[in-house]
């Protein structure tokens, strides 16, 4: 039966899919993607590099986003200027676990800058909204000790 498991999980694992922290689900992360959001007058450049991006390219999630571990986590969003960014997310193995999404008010340009509260390490899923935009996400959030 062992065996079994084992090669189940290596299974998983081959098609991306890694085991939660708690062992208890496997969680099939979203691949973000090494894209370079649009400028935006009123900032520097953002960097090209991994985002988490809805179908039509208009809310974006990064800065760490595809790196989050449990506790504090900063997280810069492009969402369309003028709208309020809403964040909200739960852990796939416990329905009580909730993020907490701090986000500062008047960015008066199309980035925004958030600070989301892991409780838990394991599978996570998260949403946004600004707008008529919305993104969803799932990722892994690792333990505290384990961020490199």
């Amino acid at each position: 039966m062992r065996v079994i498991v084992l090669a189940v999980v290596g299974l998983l694992t081959s098609a991306g899919v890694s085991a939660d922290r708690s062992g208890a689900l496997p969680c099939a992360p979203t691949d973000p993607e090494i894209a370079q959001p649009p400028d935006d007058p009123k900032a520097d450049p953002f960097p090209k590099g991994p985002w988490y991006i809805n179908v039509d390219r208009t809310l974006w999630a990064g800065w760490d986003a595809a790196n989050l571990r449990e506790g504090s986590n900063k997280v810069l969003w492009i969402r369309p200027k003028g709208t309020q960014l809403e964040v909200t997310g739960r852990h796939l193995g416990s329905e009580s676990s909730r993020l907490v999404a701090h986000i500062p008010c008047c960015y008066p340009s199309t980035f925004q800058a958030t600070g989301l509260t892991f409780p838990r390490a394991g599978c996570w899923e998260v949403k946004a909204k600004a707008g008529s935009s919305e993104l969803t996400f799932v990722t892994l959030v690792k333990r505290a000790k384990d961020r490199k």
